[in-house]
C-alpha cells in the first residue's frame, strides 16, 4: 500500500495505491489455493481525494463548477473464487466472537443514528458536492463445481464507470441556487459462462451462457430538497438493452450440480449458543413480540412533496435452449435449439411521497415461447403470445399490468391485470421441455442418502402455539385475467389439426383488513369448446357451454374460515369426436421407444433368494426405538384437546348435465344424459373433519324411433310428485380413542379401536334401472364409438358441414308456400314469415338461440317435447294444411281437387328423425326406391303420351309428382339412364299394387345389346290420416333391383359370361356384382376360374327360378387331353325380388407342413394334391350327396406313406392330430385345425 497528503492553500490532497491483495487457502489438495487474486501487472485500487476549503460558501456557492470534495477512483480486476466450503469455515472462526460484539453493534447503531439526524439538519440548505470519478473493471467471479474440479461457472461483471455533474434548477429567495447532482452509473460487458479453468486461473475453455450486458442507471438527487420541491429528492432512471442468453442441457447441468455440490462441499452445523428453549420464553417477552408500533402519519401543516422518483425499462430478454450435451464451444447449433422464451418492454416505475405513500406500476408487453426444434418448423412453433385478436376492454396494449398503491397510513391496494394471452399448448414440447430440465439435474447416489430422526429432547416442552399477531394495516388486491385464450392441440405439424379451447374470464378479490381476511373468485364465461385450429373463429363444438363459478370466503381474525363455492348451470357434451381429440392429444404423453433411462433400470442382486441371518442383516423394521421419558406435566399437554375453529365449507351445483352424443362428424345429439344437482357441506377440516353431502340423479336415454327420452334412471314418485333419486354421503373424523378394556381376563376376542374414520354411503329410495332393448342398442352403439374414438380409428363417414336441426323438403311436383312461426330463423327470402317453395326444393331451418333457464331440466323438457308446427299452401288449388312435428311418422293429407276417374288428391307428409335431424318431406303417396348402383330414369302414362317425371338416384328414395300419379292408369315404365336401352314396355300402376307382388321387367337394348331386366317389387305401407291415431290410409312403395347378384366367395378371381352378351367381366375374391342383362328363367351363365393350379375351369348353370338354395356346381378343366373335374358350392337366396347367388368352395386347406400333402374324400378314389412349395389355397369338396349330409370324412397321405385314418371334417372349432405310416415303418404326425370359414390348416 502506497499512500500520501499533500497540503496546499485552500485545499488538501489524498492519494493511494493497493498494488495488491490476496487471499490463501491452506486446505491440502485444494485445486484454488489462491482464493483472491488480481491480474498480473495490475494495481486493485488508485484513489485520488481532494478537500477544497470554502470552495462553496458564500457567493461561491452559486458557482456550479467548485466542488467541496473531488473523488478520483480507479479499481483494477479482482478474480474472486467462492467456495462454499473455505466461506463456511470463515464465519464458522467468527462466530465465536460475534456473541461479544452484538452489545456494542448496537450502541454504535444507535450513536450513528443520533448522528446522522444532527447532521441532516445543518444540510437542509447548503449541501456539500461532492465530484466523482470512478472508473473499476469489475470483479470475475469463479464458482467451481467443488474445491477439487476443474469445471466451473464464471460471472465476469465487466467495467462499472461512476461520474457526476451539478446544475441548477432554480433559486431561493435569498439567492441561493437549487442544486441537482446527476449521476450516471454505467455497466459494461457483464456476461456470464461455462468454462474450465486451468492453472493460475486462466480458463482454457469457455462457453458463453450469458451474453455480454449494458446497465446504464441515471441518478438525480436534489441537494436543496428541503427548499425546492418541484424535483424529486431523488430520481432514478434506469435503461437495460436486450439481455440473451443461451443454455445448453450440459450448461444446466453443470449449473445445478455446481449448486448442489459447491453449497454442501464440507457442510457442518454450527452451535448456536444464543438457542433458547421453547419453554423459557417469559410472558412478557412473548407480549413484548406482539407489540404493533403505531403507523406514522403526516401532520396536516406539512406540504405533500415527491421524495423518490423511479423508473427502470429492459427492452428485451430472451434465453435460448439447446438440447444434447456439446462441448464447450463459441458458438450453438440452431439444429440443436429447443425453444426460445422472450420477455419483451419489462418496465417499473413509481414515486414516493414525503407522507411515505407510493405508487408503482409494473408492465409487461408481451411473452414470446418458440418451440424452435428443426423438425417442428413448418408447423405450430408459437407456443406464447400476446393474442392480437383479444385486446382489453380498456384497450390496454400490455400483457402484464401491476399497479401498487400505498397511503400515508400504510393501507395499500394491489391491482393486477392480465390482458390478451394465448398459450398453446402441445403435450408433446412440454415433454420436452421437461426432459430437457428432469434429465439436467444432477444424479444423485442413492447410498449417501441418510434418514435424519429427529428426537425429542427431555427438556423441551410443548408450547401451545400462540396465534400471529393481525396485520396492523389494510391490504386490497384485484387480480382480474380477461379472455385468455388456452388451446391444447392434436397435432403439432398439422395446423388443420383438432383441439380444445379453453375460454373464461377470471377475476380475483382479497381483502387483508386487522379484523378479517376476506376472499373472493369469480371464473365468468368458462366454456371449453373443440375445433379445426386454423379455423377456431368460425366453427366450434361445445363441450362445455358457458357457465360461472363464484368462490367467497371470509376469515376472522383467529377463528376458521367460511367458504361458499357455487355454480351456474354445468352443461358437459361428450362425443367421439371430443374422445377422438383428447385420445390424440394425450398421445404424445406415450413413452417413446427406447427413451427409458438406462440409470433408472434396477438391478436383481445375485443373492435375493438365498436365506441370510437376521443378525447379519441391517433392516429397519428389526431396530428397536430408544425409549423417552416424559414428564406429567408433558402428558397432560398432549391430552390438551384442539380448539375448534369454526370452519365450514358449502359448495352447490344447481344442475349439472352431462350429453353423451353420438353421430358422425360435426353431426352429432346426446343419445344419453345424465342429469343430477349436488350439495355439500364440510366442516373442521383441519381439526374434526365432518361431510354431508346429497347427489340427486336422473338418466335418460334417446329412443330415436319415437323420438322421445326415456328413462334409465327412473324418478322417484313422492306425494304424487316426480323427483330425483337421492345419494347421500357423510364422512366423519372420530376421536383417538384407546380400545375398551377387556372385562374377561380369559377372553380370545381381539378387541379393536374404534375407526379413525367413518364413511356412508345412503340412499332413502330404491334405484330403479329400466333396460329395455333400445337402451340395450343405445349404450351398444355409444360404446362401439367411444371405444373406436379412443383407439384413434377413423369413422367410416364423416360429415361435411353442421348439419340443420330441421329441414323441410318439397317432392310434389307443385310450388307450396310455407308459413313459418317465430321460433325460427327466417330465411333471406321470407317475406311475412312465408317461404316460396319451387318444386325439389330443400329449406334448412335453425332455432333462435335461447339460454337454458336456472332451473330448466333438458330431460322434462325434452319428454314434454320438443313440438314444432307448420303451415304449408297449395296455393294452385287454395288448400292450407297445418302439420304438427314431434316425432318420427307420416300421414296423409287431402287437398282441394280432384281428377278422374274420381280421385281426390292429397299428399303425405313424411316426418323423419336420423340423429338430432328431423327432415319434413311433402310428397304424394307413391314412391321409387332405386336399389340398383346407376341412376334409373322415371316415366309415367297419361291419355295419350309417355313423359319422364324424374331420375332416381342409386340407393334413394324418389317422390313421384302429384300429376303423373293421379293419371287414369296410374302407370309407370323405367329405363337406366344409358342411351343404349329403352323404356319397358311392361307398366306398373299404384292401383293394382296390393297384387302385383314382383314382377320382371325389360329394357330392349338396341341392336348388338342384351336387354336391361328390372325387377319390381310393390310395397303397401300403412300411414295415419291427418287426424287420428290409425292407420287406415296408405302409401305405395315400388322397389327397383337387380334381378341377380352374383357374389365370389373363393380365394381366386372369377370371369363370368351371360348367354347372349359380348364378352366376360372380371369379378375379383370376395366381391359382388348385379348381372344386369340376366333374365330369370331364361338366362344361362358362365363362370371361369381363369388361373388355378395352372388350368382354367369351367362351370355352366342356368338361372331359373327354382334353384335350389344349396347346390354343386361343376367346373371342368383339361391336363393335356384328360378331362378332370372340381366340384364347388353354390349358394342361392331371394331377398325381396333379387336373387342372391354366391360361388364358395367348402374348404379351404393351407399346407404348412413343409411336406407334400394328398387328401382324399370319404366318397371316392380320386384325389387332391397339395404340394409343400404351394402356398396358396388348395380348395377341396366333397361329392353333392356327401357335401351336404352330415358325415363327411377325409383321409390325409404325406409324401410316399400310406393313407391316414378318415378323420371328422363336421365339427367347426375342432382340432387334432392325424397318424400316417410309411413302408420305412416310420410315422409322420399331422396336427389340423378347423375353423370358420372351414379353413383347415394341417402343421
Amino acid at each position: 500500500i502506497h499512500a500520501g497528503v499533500t497540503m496546499e492553500t485552500g485545499m488538501m490532497t489524498v492519494t493511494a495505491t493497493l498494488t495488491a491483495i490476496s487471499i490463501m487457502d491452506p486446505c491440502h489438495g485444494t485445486l484454488y489455493p489462491k482464493i483472491m487474486d488480481i491480474e498480473e501487472g495490475g494495481k486493485i485500487l488508485t484513489t485520488k481525494l481532494v478537500i477544497y476549503d470554502d470552495a462553496t460558501k458564500g457567493d461561491n456557492y452559486a458557482v456550479l463548477t467548485n466542488v467541496d470534495t473531488s473523488v478520483e477512483v480507479d479499481i483494477g480486476c479482482i478474480r474472486l473464487v467462492f467456495l462454499n466450503k473455505f466461506v463456511g469455515d470463515i464465519l464458522g472462526f467468527l462466530n465465536k466472537f460475534l456473541d461479544g460484539m452484538q452489545e456494542q453493534l448496537n450502541k454504535a447503531k444507535e450513536l450513528a443514528a443520533e448522528y446522522s439526524k444532527d447532521v441532516a439538519q445543518k444540510l437542509q440548505e447548503r449541501a456539500p458536492r461532492v465530484s466523482l470519478n470512478v472508473k473499476m473493471k469489475a470483479p470475475v467471479i469463479i464458482v467451481p463445481q467443488n474445491s477439487k474440479s476443474k469445471n466451473a461457472l464464471v460471472a465476469d461483471f465487466g467495467s462499472l464507470s461512476v461520474q457526476n455533474s451539478f446544475s441548477k434548477a432554480g433559486e431561493s429567495e435569498n439567492k441561493i441556487p437549487f442544486v441537482l447532482d446527476k449521476m450516471v452509473v454505467e455497466l459494461t460487458s457483464l456476461k456470464m459462462s461455462r468454462a474450465v479453468i486451468g492453472k493460475k486461473l486462466a480458463i482454457e475453455n469457455e462457453s458463453l451462457i450469458l451474453e455480454p450486458v449494458t446497465i446504464t442507471v441515471s441518478i438525480t438527487r436534489n441537494l436543496s430538497a428541503a427548499l425546492f420541491t418541484e424535483v424529486p429528492a431523488i430520481d432514478i432512471t434506469g435503461v437495460m438493452k436486450s439481455v440473451s442468453a443461451k443454455l445448453s442441457q450440459k450448461d444446466f447441468s453443470q449449473i445445478m450440480t455446481t449448486l448442489n455440490e459447491n453449497l454442501t462441499e464440507g457442510q457442518v452445523q454450527i452451535p448456536h449458543s444464543t438457542e433458547v428453549a421453547l419453554g423459557e420464553l417469559t410472558d412478557k417477552e412473548v407480549m413484548e413480540s406482539h407489540v404493533i408500533p403505531p403507523p406514522l402519519s403526516r401532520q396536516p401543516s406539512e406540504e405533500l412533496t415527491c421524495k423518490l422518483k423511479f423508473n427502470f425499462e429492459i427492452e428485451s430478454l430472451s434465453a435460448t435452449l439447446y438440447i444434447g450435451k456439446e462441448d464447450l464451444m463459441a458458438q450453438r447449433s440452431d439444429k440443436a435449439a429447443l425453444g426460445k422464451v422472450e420477455l419483451q418492454v419489462i418496465a417499473v416505475s413509481g414515486k414516493q411521497m414525503s407522507d411515505e405513500s407510493m405508487e408503482v406500476k409494473v408492465i409487461l408487453k408481451d411473452t414470446v415461447l418458440d418451440d424452435s426444434r428443426q423438425h417442428k418448423v413448418n408447423g405450430i412453433n408459437r407456443m406464447i403470445q400476446r393474442s392480437k385478436s383479444r385486446l382489453s376492454e380498456e384497450g390496454s396494449s400490455n400483457m402484464i399490468d401491476v399497479s401498487f398503491k400505498q397511503d400515508c397510513s400504510k393501507d395499500s391496494n394491489v391491482d393486477v391485470r392480465v390482458n390478451s394471452l394465448y398459450i398453446c399448448v402441445c403435450l408433446d414440447y412440454l415433454m420436452s421441455l421437461g426432459d430437457f430440465f428432469t434429465k439436467g439435474m444432477p444424479q444423485t447416489d442413492r447410498g449417501e442418502v441418510v434418514k435424519q430422526e429427529t428426537k425429542p429432547s427431555k427438556t423441551q416442552k410443548k408450547v401451545k402455539e400462540d396465534l400471529p399477531p393481525p396485520p396492523s394495516n389494510c391490504m386490497d388486491i384485484v387480480v382480474k385475467i380477461e379472455k385468455p385464450e388456452i388451446i391444447l392441440i392434436e397435432d403439432q405439424l398439422n395446423p388443420n389439426c383438432n383441439c380444445l379451447v379453453l375460454d373464461m374470464e377470471v377475476i380475483f378479490k382479497m381483502k387483508i383488513h386487522p379484523e378479517s381476511q376476506d376472499m373472493s373468485a369469480n371464473v365468468r364465461d368458462l366454456q371449453i369448446f373443440s375445433c379445426v385450429f386454423s379455423k377456431r373463429r368460425s366453427v366450434q363444438a361445445q363441450i362445455l357451454n358457458p357457465c360461472e363459478i363464484s368462490f367467497y370466503s371470509k376469515t376472522p381474525y383467529g377463528k376458521g374460515a367460511h367458504m361458499d363455492i357455487a355454480t351456474s348451470d354445468l352443461i358437459l357434451n361428450i362425443s367421439p369426436a371430443t374422445i377422438k381429440t383428447m385420445s390424440g392429444i394425450s398421445a404424445a404423453l406415450a413413452a417413446k421407444p427406447g427413451s427409458e433411462d438406462e440409470t433408472s433400470k434396477y438391478t436383481v442382486p445375485v443373492d435375493l433368494w438365498e436365506v441370510k441371518k437376521l443378525h447379519e442383516t441391517d433392516f429397519w423394521f428389526l431396530k428397536t426405538g430408544e425409549e423417552v421419558e416424559l414428564e406429567p406435566e408433558e402428558i397432560l399437554d398432549e391430552l390438551i384437546e384442539e380448539e375448534t375453529r369454526a370452519e365450514q365449507l358449502i359448495a352447490k351445483i344447481p344442475t349439472m348435465v352431462i350429453k353423451i352424443e353420438g353421430g358422425v362428424g360435426k353431426r352429432t345429439v346426446p343419445l344419453l344424459i345424465v342429469e343430477a344437482s349436488f350439495s355439500g357441506e364440510v366442516k373442521d377440516w383441519s381439526s374434526k373433519l365432518n361431510v354431508e353431502s346429497t347427489l340427486k340423479l336422473e338418466v335418460a336415454y334417446y329412443n330415436e324411433k319415437l323420438s322421445v327420452w326415456e328413462p334409465l334412471l327412473e324418478p322417484v314418485v313422492e306425494d304424487g310428485k316426480m323427483k330425483r333419486w337421492e345419494l347421500g354421503l357423510e364422512v366423519m373424523m372420530n376421536d383417538d380413542l384407546p380400545p375398551p378394556p377387556d372385562e374377561d381376563g380369559d377372553s380370545v376376542d381381539i378387541v379393536l379401536p374404534p375407526p379413525k374414520m367413518t364413511v356412508t354411503v345412503f340412499s332413502h329410495e330404491e334405484i330403479q334401472l329400466t333396460m329395455s332393448k333400445t337402451c340395450l342398442e343405445v349404450l351398444q352403439n355409444l360404446g362401439k364409438s367411444f371405444g373406436d374414438a379412443y383407439m384413434l380409428v377413423e369413422p367410416s363417414e364423416k360429415a361435411g358441414e353442421i348439419i340443420s336441426p330441421f329441414c323441410v323438403q318439397n317432392q310434389t311436383g307443385l310450388e307450396i308456400v310455407m308459413k313459418l312461426d317465430n321460433s325460427f330463423e327466417m330465411p333471406q327470402d321470407a317475406d311475412n314469415f312465408k317461404v316460396k317453395m319451387t318444386p325439389d326444393r330443400r329449406l334448412e331451418l335453425w332455432n333462435k338461440k335461447k339460454g337454458l333457464s336456472r332451473k330448466a331440466s333438458v330431460i322434462k323438457a325434452a319428454q314434454e317435447g320438443d313440438e314444432k308446427k307448420f303451415i304449408f299452401q297449395i296455393e294452385q288449388f287454395n288448400a292450407t294444411r297445418e302439420v304438427t312435428v314431434k316425432r318420427a311418422e307420416k300421414r296423409l293429407y287431402q287437398i282441394n281437387h280432384k281428377s278422374y276417374p274420381g280421385d281426390i288428391w292429397s299428399v303425405i307428409v313424411n316426418t323423419e328423425t336420423p340423429i338430432g335431424h328431423k327432415i319434413l318431406s311433402i310428397q304424394s303417396m307413391v314412391q321409387i326406391k332405386n336399389h340398383f348402383e346407376i341412376p334409373v330414369e322415371v316415366f309415367y302414362k297419361d291419355d295419350v303420351n309417355v313423359k319422364s317425371c324424374g331420375v332416381v338416384a342409386p340407393e334413394a328414395n324418389f317422390g313421384v309428382p302429384l300429376q303423373a300419379v293421379y293419371t287414369p292408369g296410374g302407370e309407370f315404365l323405367f329405363k337406366p339412364v344409358y342411351e343404349n336401352y329403352q323404356v319397358s314396355k311392361e307398366t306398373v300402376s299404384w292401383r293394382g299394387a296390393e297384387n302385383l307382388g314382383t314382377v320382371q321387367l325389360a329394357c330392349q337394348g338396341e341392336s348388338g345389346h342384351s336387354a336391361f331386366y328390372i325387377s319390381v317389387r310393390a310395397e303397401i305401407e300403412k300411414v295415419y290420416f291427418d287426424v287420428g291415431d290409425t292407420m287406415s290410409a296408405k302409401s305405395f312403395i315400388f322397389h327397383l333391383s337387380p334381378t341377380v347378384i352374383l357374389h365370389n366367395l373363393l380365394p381366386y378371381p372369377i370371369s363370368f359370361q351371360l348367354e347372349g352378351t359380348e364378352e366376360h367381366t372380371t369379378l375379383q375374391k370376395g366381391k359382388n356384382t348385379a348381372l344386369l342383362n340376366a333374365c330369370v328363367g331364361k338366362s344361362n351363365v358362365e363362370i371361369v376360374i381363369p388361373i388355378y393350379e395352372g388350368k382354367e375351369w369351367i362351370g355352366h348353370r342356368s338361372i331359373t327360378n327354382d334353384l335350389p338354395e344349396l347346390s354343386m356346381l361343376t367346373f371342368e378343366a383339361y391336363e393335356g387331353a384328360q378331362q378332370v373335374t372340381q366340384n364347388l358350392g353354390l349358394h342361392c337366396k331371394k331377398n325381396d325380388g333379387c336373387m342372391d347367388i354366391s360361388v364358395y368352395s367348402p374348404y379351404w386347406m393351407v399346407n404348412k407342413t413343409g411336406q407334400d400333402l394328398y387328401y382324399k374324400a370319404s366318397d371316392g378314389e380320386d384325389f387332391t394334391t397339395h404340394c409343400h412349395d404351394n402356398l396358396d389355397i388348395v380348395m377341396f369338396s366333397f361329392k353333392q350327396k356327401t357335401l351336404f349330409s352330415t358325415k363327411k370324412k377325409a383321409s390325409l397321405k404325406i409324401a410316399t406313406s400310406e393313407w391316414s385314418d378318415k378323420f371328422s371334417l363336421d365339427t367347426v372349432g375342432s382340432s387334432g392330430d392325424v397318424q400316417c405310416k410309411s413302408t420305412k415303418k416310420q410315422t409322420f404326425s399331422v396336427s389340423y385345425f378347423f375353423y370358420i370359414p372351414y379353413v383347415s390348416e394341417c402343421c
